[in-house]
């Protein structure tokens, strides 16, 4: 698979590795990184070749914005995406940028 800058992907950490694992990854233009330590640096774990051939695109963070706390309510996966880090104890959620009046739309009807 080849990954542009942003891509988000999921992928199966290695085995007996995944302590500091969230397999949640980031590809940016030096690499591709776990989301563990989170998502806006490149500290943590550089993914392995192996790594990377188990990777599932999931989408790009440039067609997405931070989630605000009325679009917390929308739940159509083609429109939010949460990236986890921590196993899960902390959760960002992004919703996708050309879907703006339908999101809000959404949120009106919940």
């Amino acid at each position: 698979m080849r990954l542009r800058s942003g891509d988000v992907v999921t992928y199966t950490p290695d085995r007996g590795r995944s302590i500091e694992r969230e397999g949640f990854a980031i590809h940016r233009p030096s690499g591709t990184f776990d989301t563990f330590w989170g998502i806006g640096h490149e500290r943590g774990h550089r993914l392995t070749a192996d790594e990377l051939k188990t990777a599932t695109l999931v989408g790009n963070l440039n067609d997405f914005r931070t989630a605000q706390l009325t679009d917390l309510k929308i739940t159509n996966p083609r429109r939010l995406m949460v990236i986890p880090s921590q196993h899960g104890a902390v959760r960002l959620s992004f919703v996708r940028i050309r879907d703006r009046e339908h999101l809000a739309d959404e949120a009106q009807a919940s």
